[in-house]
């Protein structure tokens, strides 16, 4: 028999469990979403990288790298963007300092860059 005692006990767990799930994932997974978003959305552009950063993360053995970029919208004056990316070895042949690459950028906030492959 489950006492009151021990149904509070296993809501406090619950709600640790879940809480520290949230706090550990939840960063992550709004910036997926976010990154999707731009995707589907985003203003279209030209970008050079200027430098990369190991931050010294890892996702699934891959290094996350501060990347630098001039992003270039058709028809604007170019801006400069930091943004972190999680880089595979494949992508780091083509994620070169003066390699210019597509991307995708969000108009209102020009600091929400990503990648398009």
């Amino acid at each position: 028999m489950v006492t009151k005692k021990d149904a509070r006990a296993y809501v406090i767990v619950f709600i640790v469990v879940v809480g520290g799930a949230a706090l550990l994932w939840g960063p992550e997974m709004m910036r997926y979403r976010q990154e999707d978003q731009i995707r589907e959305n985003g203003i279209e552009a030209k970008a050079t990288v200027l430098n990369i950063i190991d931050t010294g993360s890892r996702s699934n053995h891959d290094p996350v790298c501060r990347v630098i970029l001039s992003v270039e919208p058709p028809g604007e004056a170019a801006f400069r963007s930091e943004t972190e990316m999680v880089l595979s070895p494949v992508d780091l042949t083509t994620f070169k300092k003066g390699s210019v690459i597509r991307v995708k950028f969000d108009p209102k906030d020009r600091s929400m860059v990503v990648a398009v492959h």
